[in-house]
């Protein structure tokens, strides 16, 4: 679970630049989560697409709560990418992370849901359904875990990308 923490602190810093200033009101991005029952919106946005396609977006709410969704290989638009139950270890590193991190609720990850559904269980997607050298959207749907058990999630995201 530490390396989980460490992952999203670095992805935090590298999108930091993406928050410098507020959005405007007219752009609308978004990164909204239904998380089990309860309604997550963002209060700021921001998303980055490396040079060799590996993508990250980050979504910090009024409470101080993150969402996160990460994609460590080359993306596409129009492809839906499976999200499978792996480890955080060297050896079954996930492609694909989904993380809530609340200070009220705890942390969730899609990563800690091996020891509910078992190594390489299909547990969800993440659709990418427009891409732009400037902008991103898409959809995601999952089963994210902590040690209280397993959540479903499911939402949608609009960026600027940064890069």
């Amino acid at each position: 679970m530490r390396k989980l923490f460490y992952i999203s602190f670095v992805l935090l810093l590298t999108l930091s630049g993406c928050f410098e200033k507020e959005p405007e009101p007219t752009q609308n991005h978004y990164l909204n989560a239904k998380i089990g029952t309860t309604e997550w919106k963002t209060k700021q946005v921001g998303a980055s697409l490396e040079s060799d396609g590996r993508f990250g977006i980050v979504g910090l709410g009024d409470d101080f709560s993150q969402f996160q969704i990460l994609i460590g290989f080359p993306i596409k638009q129009g492809d839906s990418y499976t999200i499978r139950a792996t480890t955080l270890d060297n050896t079954n590193s996930p492609n694909i992370l989904i993380n809530y991190i609340s200070i009220t609720k705890g942390a969730f990850s899609s990563a800690s849901i091996t020891e509910q559904r078992g190594l390489g269980s299909q547990i969800g997607k993440v659709t990418i359904t427009e891409l732009t050298s400037k902008e991103i959207k898409g959809s995601f749907e999952c089963k994210i875990a902590n040690s209280q058990g397993v959540t479903n999630v499911e939402g949608q995201f609009y960026s600027n990308l940064s890069k």
